[in-house]
């Protein structure tokens, strides 16, 4: 890339590929997987606010935000483990379609098990890190943060892919502040802003609920995607090859 492009612009910019290709990939995960995973999802709602209409008092309601948090908190760990192989896998392939791409499930079976054993692997030292001091360990956090691009891209082994990763976001540390700020205003501040304003608007509980899985899904994948492009835009500026 053309070293007149900023390191922290690269956010921006990534950005942009991600509003460009998301209308192609988000369609193709919706297809494969989220469809299917909403459809639970709602299920799941209704079978809560039918039981809780019965009861309906105002302990009932706040039990159903108890319930309601926990539920989405458990679908939303279990969608991340399908959409963090659908989303990058299909973002390369629309971003560098002329590049030869493995069969999606052979992809699957290849980056499976070193994903699960990086990241277990990064949890313990992460764990190491912030019990002798908390900025250490946030420090690593923000270096690991391509340790599932690493894998999925490099064809690093579990134990490399830890120092790849680390050594990928060298000298992008405050770019990568950057980026984590603003992905948390998508994944985290916005859906708040609009459950605050459904609840002002009395929504009902079943619509409220279901909205809120609805943007949460979508939003959290359009981050995922954004975190893609972030990793093809640093790995273009310094100009090193990724592939499938």
């Amino acid at each position: 890339m053309d070293k007149k492009v900023s390191r922290i612009s690269l956010p921006f910019i990534a950005f942009k590929k991600a509003l460009k290709n998301s209308p192609a990939v988000l369609k193709i995960l919706s297809l494969k997987f989220g469809f299917y995973f909403l459809g639970v999802g709602f299920f799941l709602i209704f079978l809560i606010s039918v039981f809780l209409s019965e009861i309906f008092t105002i302990q009932a309601f706040s039990e159903f935000y108890g319930l309601g948090n926990i539920l989405f908190f458990a679908l939303k760990s279990f969608s991340y483990a399908f959409t963090l192989f659908i989303i990058p896998y299909y973002a390369y392939k629309e971003t560098y379609s002329s590049l030869p791409a493995p069969p999606f499930w052979d992809f699957i079976s290849r980056t499976v098990y070193p994903v699960v054993i990086a990241h277990i692997k990064a949890t313990f030292l992460l764990l190491f890190f912030t019990l002798l001091f908390i900025l250490p360990g946030i420090y690593k956090r923000i270096r690991w943060n391509f340790l599932n691009e690493t894998v999925f891209f490099e064809n690093e082994k579990p134990g490399s892919a830890l120092k790849k990763s680390d050594q990928t976001t060298r000298s992008f540390f405050w770019t990568l502040v950057l980026f984590l700020c603003l992905t948390f205003v998508f994944s985290s501040l916005l859906p708040r802003l609009l459950g605050k304003v459904m609840l002002y608007l009395n929504v009902p509980v079943f619509i409220f609920s279901s909205l809120k899985l609805f943007i949460v899904f979508y939003l959290s994948s359009f981050v995922i995607l954004w975190k893609t492009h972030f990793y093809f835009e640093i790995k273009k500026f310094k100009g090193e090859p990724i592939s499938l």
